[in-house]
This record gives C-alpha cells, structure tokens and sequence, in this order.
C-alpha cells in the first residue's frame, strides 16, 4: 500500500510523524501512514497554488478560490 505524500508531482516520505490507521471492525494497525511537517505542508500548498491556473482550465465547471496555508 502506497503511503508516501504526493508534493508538486513527486512521492516523498512524510517527516512530521506516522499515523496509525486502523481496521474499525478489529482495531488492528493495518498501515502507519506518514505525516506532512509543517516545511512538507508549506511546500504542498505552494504547490497546489502554483498548478491552480492550468489545473483550473480543466474544471468544467470552474473553479474555487485558490488553497492558502494557514501554517505560520
């Protein structure tokens, strides 16, 4: 199962932590998830904003405003 984050089109490990996902019905640990760090987030949405205007001209319907980071 694939658990890398996808940041400006590449597949990089999280390095803010894991988080354990688990089977409802069993409670048991079936994959540890990795977790952004704030520099991982920062750059995600750098990303998202950076492709919004071509990504935005394939939206049939048009699109919503741009994603911020409320990171500080």
């Amino acid at each position: 199962m694939e658990t890398r984050l996808l940041i400006g089109g590449e597949q990089v490990a999280g390095d803010g932590g894991t988080l354990d996902v688990e089977n409802p019905a069993t409670e048991e640990t079936v994959a540890a998830v990795g977790l952004p760090s704030a520099e991982q987030l920062d750059a995600a949405v750098a990303a998202a904003a950076e492709a919004f205007p071509a990504w935005c001209t394939t939206w049939p319907r048009g699109c919503a405003p741009a994603p911020t980071s409320s990171h500080a």
